[in-house]
């Protein structure tokens, strides 16, 4: 079976359509090969998924995936900024949203509509290939004087 193709789709997701924000797309089997056991937390290389820009602008101490026991799953990443004086590290993190998820978004036949393409077994098919990424406002724990201790405990297994 041929993967599917949706790149009016993808091009209007990617352009901060969703809660607009940036948005990544990567292969499903990509997400999956690396997220491992559902609630656990799983170190990770940056510079091999789609936010490997990330890394260009400053030093990259950690990656961590997790995935949940529903459809979505998570990913943070640790920059170092010296700049932020005692809280020098910057937690960025992003939603991972599966095919269940976005089949389901409320708006979904908007932006079907909005990106002139059609709602059908070959969008479903790219929706189920492909999880879309997508960067959350900072939170209370963007900015950080140390590594959490759950990600330490993994770079120090490594």
């Amino acid at each position: 079976m041929n993967s599917a193709q949706a790149p009016r789709f993808k091009c209007y997701a990617t352009k901060r359509h969703f809660e607009n924000r940036p948005v990544f797309t990567w292969p499903s089997d990509q997400w999956n090969n690396i997220s491992g056991e559902d609630e656990q937390l799983v170190l990770m290389d940056v510079t091999e998924t789609p936010m490997s820009g990330v890394a260009a602008d400053a030093p990259v101490l950690a990656c961590v995936a997790e995935n949940y026991a529903s459809p979505d799953g998570h990913i943070s990443i640790y920059r170092y900024d010296a700049a932020d004086g005692s809280m020098p590290i910057n937690k960025d993190s992003y939603k991972v949203w599966r095919g269940d998820t976005l089949k389901n978004i409320p708006n979904l036949a908007e932006i079907v509509v909005a990106c002139g393409t059609c709602a059908d077994a070959n969008l479903y098919q790219f929706l189920e290939e492909n999880v879309f990424i997508v960067k959350e406002e900072p939170g209370d724990d963007h900015w950080l004087s140390e590594l959490p201790e759950s990600v330490q405990v993994l770079i120090n297994q490594k």
